[in-house]
């Protein structure tokens, strides 16, 4: 049997969503465009949403100016 938690209380979260890819835009990002609904429907927002190439010194950048904005509570990278 299935105790529930105690704390059932629920929260809205203010994300980012970044898909890294040399191809997709944001018509063809599928994935990306599926995981922004899926956080809506939770009863989250996102707050930003950015397709970056494959360069890892772009993606620390946008890492690191997303980590800034203290109005985030979570990043969400698809690679």
């Amino acid at each position: 049997m299935a105790i529930p938690h105690p704390d059932s209380e629920t929260f809205s979260v203010k994300c980012a969503v970044i898909t890294v890819s040399d191809t997709r835009t944001r018509e063809t990002d599928r994935s990306g465009q599926l995981i922004q609904q899926s956080l809506k429907d939770a009863g989250h927002e996102v707050m930003n949403y950015c397709i970056l190439p494959d360069e890892p010194e772009q993606i620390k950048r946008q890492l690191t100016q997303l980590s800034e904005d203290c109005h985030l509570n979570s990043v969400q990278l698809k690679i």
